[in-house]
């Protein structure tokens, strides 16, 4: 029996490829020769393409050993195209194939400063950056084998971080990591046209451009001659290759590091742009509510502070798709399954906004069993699941003599447990009302932390007062200060008559996606106001919503 066979490992009769009638060339020389050969294409076609990691099963690398060592390494190249493929499946290759390190180093060292002549080589060294180092390092030169490779070629760093980044990618990839090509849109008609093509613009607009990238070619009238279930199937597919498209980009980036990402957690407050999906940037629950206003002010302005015309091209991509999937009336769990799994990979608060219309809008009970389920298999940061679940709109919730029963959750309000009274999300921040039978805000209590194990919560019971509705201020007059107060009294007493359906058909705008002093200062201006002037109010609020 062959220990090593069990083990993974190599066995000891492997077949050297170079005793198998193999021509003049050199390894290396001839795996340049090849690798972008239609016969090495044609080959990976057949026999990985479906799963590129089914080329680093046990049984097919007891396979390779019949192979030529070029022909090995050509495959393994093509492996590299994957982001499904890592760097530690590279590794278990080169234990069974340990002389392949070599001619990869030779072809890394004869490159300057190990730069990539083509993108195979470059992805290549992305997945054995780590074989390539060690085997520098019993390299002697100059008889001082303690100088580090990264001090002797340094570019080899870069490929070491990408390696991580590769490792770690496969676990934030959707449905598995599959890819969805050209050819798997074709059977929808002419709309893989339209897709294609804004995603090749958007890919130009990456490397410098003049404008920002229009998605309305994605949904002209190819997309609308779709039936119901065609749409929804080209808008999943769609959402899961620019993901992966994000993702790779996220990749090989340099500018993502663990060491970068880590030291910005207690530099940058507030919304921190370079957010990465790899190692999870710290973004606090605040950031998950601001106005989509301020992320467009933010997309639309990267030139002004000395970036580039268009960097958020991919995100326009991704938030047209959530626009037209949140009104999708087919295989709305499906989706909203699908959704709930982007929030968590990307985790990224430019798309906040439009998952919380799409969870609202496709089934709110069906969007909070599944954030619930998310919440409980998420240890750590969960500020990205607790602020959906904080955005849910469930209406009037009932209050029994124990309590009222939020998100799985038995809130027990103490005097409040009447079964006269009911409770209905105030803010998006966790703030709930307590409204009495004649529909009086009576008091408030917070949410409090999602992730808390408790089934049974005691919350701190709040009184609706002045300073919470309004900003306190010492140049503030008597006059003011009562004026006040009388439309606080007013905001309690008709609050279902003011900030009701009506207006939110009107406006398009929830007004319990406000901070409370959001309202108050909303509330002064209507007020203050003519009929005229509301009307303007009204039209404003229309077009530009909560920002």
């Amino acid at each position: 029996m062959n220990i090593k066979h069990l083990e993974g490992q190599p066995p000891d009769n492997q077949v050297d490829a170079r005793d198998q009638g193999k021509d003049n060339l050199d390894e290396l020389g001839e795996f340049l020769i090849i690798k972008d050969s239609e016969e090495i294409k044609k080959e990976w076609q057949e026999n990985y393409y479906d799963n590129p990691s089914d080329f680093f099963s046990e049984n097919n690398l007891l396979g390779l050993n019949e192979q030529y060592q070029s022909k090995r390494l050509a495959l393994l190249a093509r492996a590299s195209l994957y982001l499904t493929v890592t760097p530690d499946m590279a590794n278990k290759y080169f234990k069974y194939f340990p002389e392949d390190v070599q001619v990869l180093t030779d072809l890394f060292c004869n490159h300057r400063e190990g730069i990539a002549y083509d993108g195979l080589e470059f992805q290549l060294f992305s997945i054995a950056a780590q074989q390539i180092e060690k085997n520098i390092s019993v390299a002697p030169v100059n008889h001082k084998p303690e100088v580090s490779p990264i001090v002797r070629f340094p570019q080899l760093e870069k490929y070491l971080e990408i390696a991580e980044r590769r490792n770690i990618a496969p676990q934030l990839l959707l449905e598995n990591g599959i890819f969805y090509m050209p050819e798997n849109f074709t059977k929808l008609g002419k709309v893989s046209d339209d897709y294609f093509g804004v995603l090749k613009e958007a890919s130009d607009l990456n490397f410098g451009g003049d404008h920002f990238l229009q998605v309305d070619p994605m949904f002209g009238e190819n997309f609308e001659s779709l039936s119901d279930e065609e749409k929804i199937e080209f808008l999943k597919m769609a959402l899961v290759n620019i993901h992966y498209n994000m993702l790779s980009n996220e990749v090989y980036n340099s500018c993502f590091t663990r060491e970068r990402v880590t030291a910005d957690r207690g530099r940058i407050r507030g919304h921190n742009v370079a957010h990465s999906m790899i190692f999870r940037t710290f973004q606090d629950s605040s950031v998950y509510n601001i106005d989509q206003g301020n992320f467009e002010y933010r997309m639309n302005s990267s030139a002004e502070i000395g970036g580039a015309v268009e960097e958020y091209a991919d995100h326009r991509i991704v938030l047209a798709i959530l626009d037209k999937m949140k009104d999708t009336s087919v295989n709305q769990e499906q989706t909203i399954g699908l959704l709930v799994d982007f929030l968590d990979k990307s985790r990224n608060p430019i798309f906040s906004n439009a998952l919380a219309e799409a969870f609202n809008n496709l089934g709110v009970n069906v969007s909070a069993e599944k954030l619930l389920k998310l919440l409980q298999k998420n240890k750590g940061d969960n500020n990205h699941t607790s602020a959906m679940l904080y955005r849910l709109e469930f209406g009037n919730i009932g209050i029994s003599s124990a309590g009222v029963k939020y998100l799985e959750k038995m809130y027990d309000l103490g005097e409040l447990n009447n079964p006269n009274y009911f409770a209905q999300r105030l803010t998006a921040r966790g703030d709930v009302g307590i409204f009495d039978n004649s529909r009086i805000l009576v008091k408030f209590f917070n949410l409090g932390k999602m992730s808390d194990d408790e089934v049974t919560v005691k919350p701190k019971i709040h009184d609706f007062i002045y300073s919470t509705l309004f900003l306190e201020h010492k140049d503030e007059t008597s006059e003011q200060r009562v004026e006040r107060e009388k439309y606080l009294k007013e905001f309690k007493e008709s609050y279902f008559n003011f900030y009701d359906d009506a207006f939110f058909k009107e406006t398009n705008v929830k007004f319990n996606n406000l901070d409370f002093r959001e309202q108050g200062w909303f509330l002064i201006y209507y007020k203050h106001s003519d009929q005229n002037q509301r009307s303007k109010l009204i039209n404003f609020v229309k077009k530009f919503g909560e920002k």
